[in-house]
């Protein structure tokens, strides 16, 4: 992180749907979009609907919906203030706790966002139960990222997203109370 650089994680806000929904799409374009992976038509097919003014409404409507939820987490990482990174995942009191999105905007990769925005999510599971994830097959940094957060390859997790994506399931192993 250069001088003058500083990270904060809060929750996200319904103000922050735009932001977030370009962090999101920056990553997908910039990991999925491949020989094996999806093309540039189908990239701008899933999110133009999500980028367009309806779609970023929407996605603040629904912020605004899960912000009282206790079983989901939804996170915003800033750079100087402004939104760089988004993380959502599923922490239910009984159920399997899922990371279900986590990026970071091109132009903020790393500069420390996806670390404070996986510590901070860390800090709110429930150590005794494990936290799993989805992460593309062919994408071996997102995997050595989360490899450093406590998080191993399930063998034979492999799958298809959406008949385009292969992708593996990553899990962090209970803790401890």
């Amino acid at each position: 992180m250069t001088t003058g650089e500083r990270i904060t994680v809060r929750p996200t806000r319904p103000e922050d749907a735009g932001a977030a929904r370009r962090a999101s799409y920056e990553g997908w374009r910039d990991t999925y979009v491949r020989p094996d992976g999806l093309s540039p038509e189908q990239l701008e097919a899933f999110w133009w609907p999500r980028l367009s003014e309806q779609g970023v409404r929407a996605f603040a409507q629904e912020i605004a919906e899960l912000q009282d939820r206790t079983d989901i987490v939804q996170l915003v990482a800033e750079l100087d203030s402004a939104v760089v990174g988004t993380l959502v995942a599923r922490l239910p009191v009984d159920g399997p706790q899922e990371l279900r999105v986590l990026y970071v905007a091109t132009a903020a990769r790393g500069r420390g966002a996806g670390g404070a925005l996986m510590e901070a999510l860390l800090a709110r599971v429930d150590p005794v139960r494990p936290v799993s994830l989805g992460v593309a097959a062919f994408n071996d940094g997102a995997q050595r990222f989360y490899q450093r957060h406590g998080f191993v390859a399930v063998p034979g997790s492999e799958t298809v997203w959406n008949d385009v994506l292969p992708e593996i399931t990553m899990t962090r192993p209970a803790t401890g109370a």
